[in-house]
């Protein structure tokens, strides 16, 4: 698998979790990524920490301030990926995250993938709330919101091509963590297919 897979983050005010963050992307077992951290001018010591981080394939954009859905829409112009993921500057990923996602993709006709998310403290101790989905729903699904598919779009990888429709996150909501949120912005064609992966 060659794919460069793009990691967006959103940063603002992140100096307690960014680290922790990143190195969850640095772990992971499938290693053709580029991570694009957008600065989105953060007042604390987030961007300096990431410097220290020595990964050639990390990038830092700074912008002025102007909220996680504006972030999220200006990282997407600047992906280069075959593959995109959304990382929020508080999330963590499981080292397989991106190549049981990819395999999927690859091996399927599924055009994005998610997968639960284990909610944790501040210390990152598990809570033992999952947000969880239904596996397989169809798009008319998705969209009316008839199957449950919590997550957020840090458990979710996209194939750029199912993107190409897609007019960007609503700037007037201040946390698009939802995926009506996503759904509801024409992201998908008709022939989209989504998939729960484990």
């Amino acid at each position: 698998m060659n794919n460069l897979v793009s990691i967006i983050i959103p940063c603002f005010n992140a100096e307690k979790y960014i680290e922790e963050t990143i190195q969850s992307v640095i772990n992971q077992k499938y290693k053709n990524w580029e991570l694009l951290l957008i600065n989105d001018g953060s007042t604390d010591n987030s961007i300096e920490l990431v410097k220290d981080i020595n990964d050639d394939r990390i990038t830092i954009i700074n912008k002025n301030n102007s909220g996680v859905s504006d972030t999220r829409n200006f990282g997407l112009l600047l992906a280069k990926g075959d593959f995109i993921a959304f990382l929020d500057a508080d999330d963590v990923w499981h080292n397989q995250f991106l190549e049981k996602q990819i395999n999927l993709l690859l091996s399927s006709e599924f055009d994005l993938s998610y997968t639960c998310c284990q909610i944790t403290d501040e210390k990152s101790i598990p809570s033992g709330k999952v947000l969880g989905g239904e596996s397989n729903p169809t798009l008319d699904d998705f969209l009316s919101q008839r199957v449950n598919y919590n997550t957020n779009p840090s458990g979710i990888l996209f194939k750029k091509e199912t993107l190409k429709n897609f007019t960007g996150f609503d700037i007037n909501l201040s946390n698009n963590a939802s995926l009506p949120v996503i759904t509801g912005n024409n992201i998908f064609s008709s022939s989209s297919k989504c998939c729960l992966s484990d």
